[in-house]
């Protein structure tokens, strides 16, 4: 039963950590895709100032750039390819989610080696205790063999406690890893030069 709550705690973990940078990267293009959204109101309304019109389309296509509209001196809008805005726009999302994502996988990193060193001196001071059999393997009713197991005690509960902490975050990043790499997949058809999967790995551990 402890294992089974264990393994659930971590996949909760993983899933929170996902969540998190999902709901990051959800708020953040609902923020440019609406930016987006009123230049592009105010560029079709035919029943705004030409001048502001006009200041709304040079502001959308340096944002996207492929976007080559234009505005006649009667105030026609021509060309208007908006094909172009929904591929900035799936391109962006992904974008900004792959971002996110490695933001979480950064921090997850630092916890690891954070947890990897405290895991490291955790181990020694078991093995030590362990291996100490003139202090800690004295029988319990001898004085410091009562005090030597419970230092052992404590000991085992500290790496337990450790190790269980240190594959929780293994786990997360394993998962944030598998995120990555179907996020970057569905952005390989994409115009825009994302780095590749192994560079962002690299990147993320070296934060």
């Amino acid at each position: 039963l402890a294992m089974f709550c264990n393994k659930s705690d971590e996949a909760e973990d993983s899933v929170s950590r996902l969540e998190s940078a999902n709901k990051r990267a959800s708020e953040e293009f609902d923020k440019e895709a609406a930016k987006i959204k009123s230049l592009q109101d105010i560029v079709s309304n035919s029943n705004i100032a030409y001048d502001e019109r006009k200041r709304a389309l040079d502001k959308l296509r340096e944002i996207v750039p492929e976007y080559n509209a234009s505005l006649s001196k009667e105030g026609e809008l021509m060309n208007n390819n908006t094909d172009a805005i929904k591929n900035y726009l799936t391109q962006l999302e992904r974008e900004i989610k792959l971002k996110s994502v490695r933001d979480e996988l950064e921090a997850a990193y630092k916890e690891q080696r954070e947890l990897q060193r405290e895991w490291d001196a955790a181990q020694e001071d078991l093995s030590l205790k362990r291996t100490n059999s003139a202090y800690y393997s004295k029988p319990i009713i001898d004085v410091a063999g009562m005090f030597g197991q419970r230092d052992l005690q404590k000991a085992e509960e500290r790496f337990n406690d450790v190790d269980a902490r240190l594959t929780k975050v293994n786990r997360t990043i394993a998962s944030l890893n598998s995120e990555i790499a179907d996020t970057s997949v569905e952005a390989s058809g994409s115009t825009q030069q994302f780095k590749t999967f192994s560079e962002q790995l690299e990147d993320a551990k070296n934060k």
